[in-house]
């Protein structure tokens, strides 16, 4: 497991803890001068004691090591039409035969309803031919519709080959093959998230964006769990009917903030459901699998130490 900290002096902090050792080390990556990583950004693990890192700031995949080296780095975007989202926060890369596949986003106007139906939402680059590929499409359900930057969020994380992906304002999970052929649509949702409606106006503002967001709920994260061949899919929402209009009804409103769990099998049916409020103290910001279950970071714990809640 492992987690990047905001820079501070152009300095980003990777922390990792090992499972078998019950043991955290860390490493700096600096966003300037050599083996600069240019920005924050989001990474994955190898399989050599290095990570692959995925700058916000430029199209490119560094492979860095433990110490905070950069051993390598390659292009994925020659024009610079991709990167990878600011809201991505892990990344759960897709590897097969040379090929690393990682969610990212295309730089077209969220204004204009067309970009949903060209735009690719993931990135597949071969290391053997030296290509980049940008694969999967919006679903239907967004074509032909303006949204908020914060109702397009989504991630997809590899699956037996394969990729199911989540988006932040969709009932669905949806399930591709490797080129991205859309295999499979499946609901995964909860009565406690709204159904997400597209934009009237396209200068609605960023604050009221994020706020009609908030009181809809979302769905924030999409996990699979390989010891119980299940998925765990986390959304976040307002437990209260109080209408909120400025960021000060959100902090006021900061208590009735309540999370569900849902949990499905590997044909994507719902197998069950799980709902805390935020006097259990979850939170969604960094969670994890292991032979132990699912795992949530508590969001009160004592300085310089992490605690989770086992859900599952």
């Amino acid at each position: 497991m492992g987690f990047a900290n905001d820079p501070k002096a152009n300095i980003i902090t990777v922390s990792l803890f090992d499972f078998g050792l019950k043991k955290w080390s860390s490493f700096d990556l600096n966003t300037e001068g050599n083996h600069q990583v240019y920005s924050p950004g989001s990474f994955d693990f190898n399989d050599d004691n290095t990570i692959s890192y995925f700058p916000i700031a430029t199209p490119k995949i560094l492979k860095i090591d433990f110490s905070g080296q950069v051993m390598s780095s390659v292009d994925y975007s020659e024009k610079y039409k991709h990167s990878i989202s600011v809201l991505v926060k892990n990344q759960r890369t897709f590897r097969n035969n040379g090929k690393i596949g990682f969610n990212s986003t295309e730089y077209l106007s969220i204004d204009d309803p067309k970009t949903f139906e060209t735009a690719r939402k993931y990135t597949v680059y071969d290391y053997n031919l030296k290509t980049t590929t940008h694969i999967l499409k919006y679903p239907k359900e967004f074509v032909g519709k303006t949204w908020s930057t914060n109702d397009t969020y989504g991630e997809a994380i590899p699956f037996n080959k394969k990729l199911v992906h989540s988006f932040s304002k969709s009932h669905y999970l949806y399930l591709y093959d490797e080129q991205g052929k859309l295999e499979k649509k499946a609901y995964a949702g909860s009565k406690f998230i709204k159904d997400a409606k597209a934009l009237k106006s396209k200068n609605t503002g960023a604050l009221q964006d994020l706020i009609k967001t908030e009181m809809n709920g979302n769905y924030v994260g999409l996990i699979y769990d390989k010891w119980r061949a299940v998925f765990y899919r986390i959304a976040t929402y307002y437990d209260t009917n109080q209408t909120m209009k400025n960021m000060s009804d959100l902090q006021r409103l900061n208590d009735k903030k309540a999370y569900v769990v849902i949990t499905l099998n590997t044909d994507f049916e719902i197998i069950g459901e799980d709902h805390f409020t935020y006097s259990d103290g979850v939170h969604h910001g960094i969670y994890f699998v292991n032979k132990n279950g699912l795992h949530m970071a508590m969001r009160d714990t004592e300085e310089n130490k992490l605690n989770f809640a086992v859900i599952r």
